[in-house]
């Protein structure tokens, strides 16, 4: 009765249309492809005919069930006294406020997105309306935010749709975790479906709340971090050999920061002074051997600045902030 008063379609018929959705998700089976654009996927398909039905959606178990068969035979009626009937009573027997009750918890509450100015009859404005929010559930959640969890389809997860939809703004999770009772994971997402289904199991009104694992979870976010990193990694270039280093001469190499490779070598002295764990490989043993040597010869050069002018241009240079510092850095 609750859910006749929001306006939005039996059980049986909204689930029907859900279900597609989510089988047939941005095809042409699917009733609100987004694909057709922001228009279509928001109210287009409820005003312009379809090229094609829906896809085919089970909902035997709906049409078994007596309540909601109930529902739907009685649907019209169930609309009336609760979307219009019950405030309009409730504010009238409760502070004597009648038409109060008509127009601000009847028709306004369900026009909250929209302001309603027009001589057409209220009931009708109010249900072609009350439905904008629930629309954005098909259009804007798929058209604003990221895909935190699986980028093969157009569900979208974002902040300001889940405000503008009561709750409804994490679809990509949605889409991804379908049998999952809530929208938002985190504790702080807003999504206050989730809050009430929750209150009404510690109050014993729902049970058997269905979840994924948080494991199967975690691999969606998983993989669609590694997809991105493999995207950034393919801008970015990378040498194929030491060849392809650019040739930078030691004054040009010392004068980025020589402060640094004296206190680097310093670091490398004493390491080498300790004696290796017995956990060290045989190859940072041998960077301890490189750091010692690496030493002595920029001990001898910054010392004795006259021998810069017997070195060649040095691309080993390049090759030591290349390989031997962060060998050396993995070692402090």
């Amino acid at each position: 009765m609750a859910g006749a008063g929001s306006v939005q379609g039996s059980i049986k018929w909204w689930s029907r249309g859900h279900r597609a959705h989510h089988r047939y998700t941005d095809t042409d089976l699917d009733p609100y492809n987004a694909h057709r654009g922001f228009f279509f996927s928001h109210i287009g398909w409820m005003l312009v005919k379809p090229r094609r039905n829906p896809g085919v959606a089970d909902v035997s178990d709906l049409a078994k069930n007596p309540v909601i068969r109930w529902q739907h035979r009685n649907y019209i009626q169930l609309l009336l006294i609760m979307a219009y009937g019950v405030p309009t009573v409730v504010a009238g027997l409760g502070w004597g406020d009648w038409k109060g009750g008509f127009v601000y918890a009847g028709i306004i509450r369900l026009c909250f997105v929209h302001h309603v100015s027009s001589a057409l009859c209220p009931m009708v404005l109010s249900y072609l309306f009350l439905l904008q929010s629930t629309f954005c559930v098909n259009s804007l959640a798929h058209w604003l935010g990221d895909s935190p969890f699986d980028d093969k389809h157009t569900p979208r997860d974002h902040i300001v749709t889940a405000f503008a939809t009561i709750g409804e703004g994490y679809h990509n999770f949605h889409h991804q975790f379908p049998m999952d009772y809530r929208n938002a994971i985190k504790w702080y997402q807003y999504d206050p479906t989730k809050w009430f289904i929750g209150a009404c199991k510690v109050l014993g009104l729902a049970s058997h709340l269905k979840t994924f694992p948080d494991n199967e979870v975690r691999k969606g976010q998983l993989t669609m971090q590694l997809k991105r990193l493999r995207e950034d990694q393919e801008n970015v270039v990378w040498p194929s050999d030491s060849n392809d280093l650019p040739v930078v001469d030691w004054e040009t190499c010392t004068s980025f920061c020589p402060v640094c490779l004296v206190r680097l070598i310093d670091r490398c002295a004493q390491i080498k002074s300790k004696p290796p764990s017995a956990h060290l490989s045989s190859s940072l043993v041998s960077s301890t051997t490189l750091a010692s040597s690496l030493r002595s010869t920029l001990e001898a050069l910054i010392l004795s600045p006259s021998s810069l002018e017997k070195m060649p241009p040095l691309r080993s240079s390049v090759v030591f902030m290349t390989t031997a510092m962060p060998l050396t850095i993995s070692l402090l």
